[in-house]
């Protein structure tokens, strides 16, 4: 039984290592996947042979991929094709161990029953790690391993052994007789202690000639695994503020501008008002008077609008015209038949004081006087009254619509806290509110100065309007301000997208009812470098001397093999390079930086280039920062 491990296609050499040191059984099996960092080179399967045999582990390799296989046995591994393969291996070690004796030339290539697999730098030269394990295994170590669960998925039970493994010890007679023997196979205990002798001197020879040719290999094939991390460096911070417009249709990140909504908030408020004014309603008295005349030489006539009046003033006016015969004395006696005619008259002052009784009226002009004419009322004049009666004053408008417009006001208020108002993942500004002139029902141009129906001392009032607000969606601000800081990027350099950082301030309200946010960002950045370039570049070098022309490029790590060899091959076949991906340190919340004007002219800064054969070799000027578009 052994430990079975599975890596993935990301994991490096240093997990793989990690989990041979971790296994809880002394055989490891190590699944490798198709595209495996691990598979890409020999070494990190010597390396990883080197890890099991320190601590004290049995490592066997089971790999899809056919050149996966091979690399590892050309590091000294048995190798299989897929866990079934090493299950089965594993539960028929004696099997195993006759295949084994057989001979090289009964074993096919690349065994799943874990023996050598040819070397592909030296055909036909079996692996002496291999074959060691695989002998060890048939002389019997492998049936004496205690069985170990296999990671993530159950072990299989190992079979029971077969009737000769199971002898106990030559000379207990006891056991052999219980002991089966297959029929038509003569066994006795003295054939098998041979058989196993001799398998073991055969595993010993051959163990002793692969460790020569791996010697000779190791000296013959030495390789350098290096990788590159390269450097980070700060791409020029960028402060832009960016304004919302409700005329913007489409998001600009050139002239730093997003679309804003302007929301209609339709308002209406009403009521009733007091009418302070007074309207005096007056009827004028009518009424008749009969003119008297002793006058007996000529008929007097009275016009119309003749006035007359009682003795304490109140004047009245005839409504037609009359005229008064002259008077007469009938048969030359003494006594006189006076000339008399009536006619309607009206108070010339309107209100009661036209009500006066009859006989009050007793005042003629002086020239009907003078012509011996009289006046008199023989009924009381009536009808005079005075009525009055509320009316709208113009200060009562004013102050209606002054109260009209504080409450629509109010009403503003109410509305902008509704949080219902704003659309879904807007950000609504109240002080961008504007209200628009309010509409008066009845209109106030004909409400000044209208008389009221007796009883009533209110008038009703009704204003309408219509206010706008503001309402951004500021989701495009992160965008913007990744906008910015891409295009401060050095030109030929690459951007670290896990290192962008952007703030966005708090979204202010301009003099003109415009909103402006302050946007800030950061990122950080590297040169792309030219694997091939940089493997050219330090073939034949040292270790000290390679990791010097590599290291202003990012971080060096160089891994030679085998461990005596001490400068990088001069075959690039037997070299490879590496350009690991720079993880961006965690990201720290900054607050936005206040705007400020941008530099239009890039300072240059003196960069190594990865095409020559040493940093000195030559520089390219690059700039440190591009103008940014402001709003």
């Amino acid at each position: 039984m052994a430990t079975i491990v599975y890596l993935d296609v990301e994991d490096e050499i240093t997990t793989a290592a990690a989990r041979i040191r971790a296994a809880n059984a002394p055989r490891v099996g190590m699944v490798i996947p198709f595209g495996s960092r691990v598979a890409t080179s020999r070494i990190n399967f010597r390396l990883l042979a080197r890890e099991a045999q320190d601590a004290s582990r049995r490592l066997d390799v089971v790999a899809p991929d056919a050149s996966a296989r091979a690399l590892a046995a050309s590091a000294g591994l048995p190798v299989f094709a897929s866990v079934a393969e090493y299950e089965a291996a594993i539960e028929s070690g004696e099997a195993a161990a006759a295949e084994v004796a057989s001979g090289p030339a009964a074993m096919p290539a690349d065994s799943s029953g874990g023996r050598a697999v040819a070397d592909r730098d030296g055909p036909g030269t079996p692996s002496k790690v291999a074959a060691a394990e695989t002998l060890a295994m048939a002389a019997g170590s492998q049936r004496d391993r205690p069985g170990n669960a296999r990671q993530a998925r159950p072990a299989h039970a190992r079979p029971a052994a077969a009737p000769e493994a199971a002898a106990p010890a030559a000379g207990s007679a006891t056991a052999s007789a219980a002991t089966p023997t297959p029929r038509g196979v003569p066994v006795t205990s003295s054939s098998s202690r041979r058989r196993r002798t001799g398998m073991l001197i055969l595993a010993l020879a051959l163990a002793l000639v692969l460790a020569m040719a791996g010697v000779v290999a190791a000296v013959a094939l030495p390789s350098a695994d290096i990788t590159i991390t390269p450097v980070l460096e700060a791409v020029p911070p960028v402060s832009v503020t960016v304004r919302a417009d409700t005329n913007a249709t489409a998001v600009d990140p050139a002239g730093l501008v997003i679309p804003a909504t302007s929301l209609d908030i339709p308002l209406t408020v009403q009521g009733e008002f007091p009418a302070t004014g007074v309207s005096v309603q007056q009827t004028p008295a009518t009424g008749s008077v009969t003119f008297d005349s002793i006058n007996t030489v000529n008929a007097m006539p009275i016009p119309r609008g003749t006035r007359v009046s009682t003795s304490d003033g109140i004047t009245f006016a005839t409504t037609d015209s009359v005229t008064v015969p002259r008077a007469t004395v009938p048969g030359g006696g003494s006594t006189i038949t006076h000339g008399t005619a009536s006619v309607g008259v009206i108070a010339v002052s309107s209100g009661p004081k036209g009500n006066v009784p009859a006989g009050a009226i007793d005042q003629v002009p002086s020239s009907l006087a003078a012509m011996q004419i009289s006046v008199s009322n023989r009924s009381p004049t009536t009808g005079g009254t005075r009525t009055e009666l509320p009316k709208i004053a113009a200060a009562d408008v004013t102050a209606a619509t002054a109260k009209l417009a504080k409450d629509l006001e109010g009403s503003l208020a109410t509305a902008l806290a509704d949080p219902s108002l704003a659309p879904q993942g807007a950000t609504l500004f109240p002080d961008t509110a504007r209200m628009g002139a309010p509409t008066f029902t009845p209109d106030t141009a004909g409400l000044a100065g209208k008389v009221l129906k007796a009883g009533q001392a209110t008038f009703s009032l009704k204003a309408d309007a219509t206010a706008t607000v503001t309402a951004v969606d500021e989701t495009p601000l992160r965008g913007m301000g990744e906008a910015a800081i891409r295009a401060a990027v050095t030109p030929g350099d690459q951007i670290v997208e896990a290192s962008i950082q952007v703030s966005v301030g708090q979204g202010t309200v301009g003099e003109d009812g415009t909103v402006s946010y302050p946007v800030s960002a950061t990122a950080l950045q590297h040169r792309p470098l030219d694997a091939g370039a940089l493997k050219s570049s330090v073939l034949g070098k040292t270790e000290a001397d390679a990791t010097a022309a590599l290291s202003s490029y990012g971080r060096v790590s160089i891994a030679l093999w085998p461990f005596w060899v001490t400068g990088v091959p001069t075959s690039p076949e037997r070299v490879t390079l590496s350009i690991q991906t720079p993880v961006a340190p965690e990201p720290t919340p900054t607050p936005p930086a206040t705007p400020t004007p941008r530099p239009t002219k890039a300072a240059a800064t003196a960069r190594p280039s990865p095409s020559g054969a040493s940093p000195s070799g030559s520089s390219g000027a690059v700039p440190s920062g591009s103008p940014v578009p402001s709003g």
